[in-house]
């Protein structure tokens, strides 16, 4: 990411140079359990795993408890586990 998007990961200031104001992203990689719910900013956020072509997991993401919100970009197709597991609650408009 720091070399295709060198402005959104912080990096040291070479003395006299000043703050530029773009936003900083605090990345999180998630390399382990790529199915395993975790917490951002106080958001809980579940992973959830899409096909992106024929032979590419990629992840999508669920938030919130009470109120769910799903963001999936690019996907060819919903795993059943996804579909019919994580995302039961939700409703899935394209």
């Amino acid at each position: 990411m720091a070399v295709k998007f060198p402005y959104l990961v912080q990096k040291k200031l070479k003395e006299g140079q000043e703050v530029r104001r773009v936003t900083q992203l605090d990345w999180k990689i998630i390399e382990e359990n790529t199915e395993k719910p975790f917490v951002a900013s106080g958001l809980e956020v579940v992973p959830l795993p899409v096909m992106h072509g024929e032979d590419y997991i990629c992840l999508g993401f669920l938030f919130g408890d009470k109120s769910r919100v799903a963001y999936v970009s690019d996907v060819s197709r919903f795993p059943a586990s996804t579909e019919y597991g994580k995302c039961s609650e939700v409703s899935l408009g394209f």
